[in-house]
């Protein structure tokens, strides 16, 4: 059999604007230098008065978040730290640990020059992409609330256990920080000023989204007489721009999900072929490759988004998946083929992530792949917008397991291919049905096939001559997390 990974697409760490040539940091820059050149205010987006105007612009300043650095004229600054995809982790060289460990940086500097850190003057952004995990939104969410006054451990009390659990975290990256920079460890209210100059900002730059299109507004609007006229001029800066290097700590994680998947795609390679055993003179190497009446109609099912794959066992399921996500491999698609047998212990998500050996957890590492379109396969939960997720179930399991049919709401993509009773469940299901083909005695590999397809379908069957059917048995996959 050819190697399923051969033409496999590398994983690399990055965001949707990788595939436009323009990396994050270059895009979010691009907003503010918009703004910028028009001359209009962008405070009001960081929680600052939204008056001031902004005046320079440096990247990889060296300074503040390190990556992007806004002065404006009223001695107020903006600092920024750009990462496609950051999640509430405990690493503290996660995109968050490493944000958080700047801004005790910025802290400590004004510490050690006698300077006092104004909250009006002072905004330290972790800007993230707008597909960018939820979990932070909780943090941003807590930290608001500090702005209205009171002490740390009191606003926490006053919370819900998502958002104390949140600031816990940003406690803990601050403090483990902050003992690395000085001998005297923060205060309640250093951790209080810390989440108040705090913001996570979300911007959209991809052509048509929300901030390009406020962009070229601004820019065809105040520069060139018309707002349609922005849009030229910053898909010149696009076509300019450079690779996205805003995830790279998410690489190392990248290549181990690769890994995994290129041994579970080996492993269940045989699914997709039927051995000959028996049969020096047989040309195929590897045995038969199995053609299924289902696979064209499935891998259109998916172009129209997540679904769950159900058959009888011995359908065929893992055998239609596996070569699904060959396909997809072969037309360089991301794909990820988990199976839930390879991980028996595990019933949550963080024991999958150590199962895994991943530094983050599943869900933001996928999320930290570029472009759409991408293939998740059997058995795993919800990701990030750009993935489509396929879970491998018995017909029996869907029909009697509500958490699954709330999984994936919806119609099925294609009627011909429903379960009958599951028109509100996104499902494609694989038919059960035989194989057989001439088996006259100056045919060898035609017996072999009839014969082996009577032993896979368990009932006997002469062999007689037949046009072959174009779907066939294969085992049974396992049952889904």
């Amino acid at each position: 059999m050819a190697d399923a990974g051969a033409n496999k697409p590398p994983m690399r760490a990055g965001g949707r604007a990788t595939e436009g040539g323009m990396d994050f940091q270059a895009e979010v820059g691009t907003w503010l230098a918009a703004h910028l050149l028009a001359r209009m205010p962008v405070d009001g987006r960081f929680g600052l008065a939204n008056v001031a105007l902004p005046t320079t612009i440096q990247l990889e300043s060296g300074d503040g978040l390190d990556d992007i650095r806004l002065d404006q004229d009223d001695a107020s600054r903006v600092d920024l730290q750009s990462k496609t995809s950051a999640g509430l982790t405990t690493s503290p060289k996660s995109p968050l640990g490493k944000t958080i460990s700047q801004l005790v940086r910025v802290m400590i500097d004004a510490r050690n020059r006698g300077v006092e850190v104004d909250p009006a003057k002072l905004r330290a952004v972790l800007a993230v992409a707008a597909n960018a995990p939820r979990t932070l939104d909780t943090l941003e969410q807590a930290c608001r609330a500090l702005d209205l006054g009171g002490s740390w451990a009191t606003t926490k009390a006053g919370h819900s256990s998502a958002e104390r659990d949140a600031l816990d975290l940003f406690e803990t990256h601050a403090r483990a920080a902050w003992t690395g920079l000085s001998a005297t460890p923060p205060t309640d209210d250093d951790l209080v000023m810390m989440a108040r100059l705090f913001r996570v900002s979300r911007f959209s730059m991809n052509e048509g989204e929300d901030n390009w299109r406020e962009a070229s507004r601004l820019i065809g609007a105040r520069l060139y007489g018309s707002e349609a006229a922005g849009d030229a001029p910053l898909r010149e800066l696009r076509r300019l721009g450079h690779n996205d290097v805003g995830a790279a700590d998410y690489t190392a994680d990248l290549g181990r999900l690769s890994a995994a998947t290129d041994a579970e795609l080996d492993r269940l390679a045989g699914h997709t072929r039927l051995p000959i055993a028996g049969h020096t003179r047989l040309p195929i190497a590897g045995g038969i490759p199995i053609a299924r009446a289902s696979d064209r109609p499935l891998s259109a099912a998916v172009e129209s988004g997540s679904l769950i794959v159900i058959g009888e066992p011995g359908a065929g399921k893992t055998g239609a998946l596996v070569a699904l996500a060959q396909a997809r491999r072969a037309v360089g698609d991301t794909v990820v083929f988990l199976s839930v047998d390879r991980f028996p212990g595990v019933g949550i998500a963080a024991n999958l992530q150590s199962e895994l050996g991943l530094e983050h957890p599943l869900v933001e590492v996928l999320d930290a792949v570029p472009g759409s379109g991408a293939q998740l396969i059997e058995t795993l939960g919800a990701s990030g917008t750009d993935w489509t997720v396929i879970a491998s179930i018995r017909t029996f399991d869907l029909r009697n397991g509500r958490r699954f049919r709330d999984a994936m709401p919806g119609t099925p993509p294609d009627p011909a291919f429903a379960e009958s009773g599951l028109g509100n469940v996104r499902h494609f299901q694989v038919p059960l049905r035989l194989i057989s083909a001439v088996c006259s005695p100056p045919r060898p590999t035609s017996f072999a096939i009839c014969c082996a397809m009577s032993s896979i379908s368990r009932s006997p069957r002469s062999c007689s001559p037949m046009v072959p059917a174009p779907t066939v048995f294969a085992p049974s996959p396992p049952s889904p997390i």
